[in-house]
């Protein structure tokens, strides 16, 4: 995924509450942080 007219990569950031859903699966938000890691992945996002 990229910017029309652009060649670069997607650029995510993160917060320390996202991190923590993604690594602790008894987070509320573990699901959907993981969802959402998959579909950056698919998308060939960077950190």
């Amino acid at each position: 995924m990229s910017i029309p007219g652009i060649n670069q990569p997607l650029i995510v950031v993160g917060d320390t509450d996202g991190l923590i859903a993604i690594l602790h699966e008894e987070d509320a938000n573990h699901k959907k942080a993981v969802e959402t890691v998959v579909r950056l992945l698919q998308h060939d996002a960077q950190n």
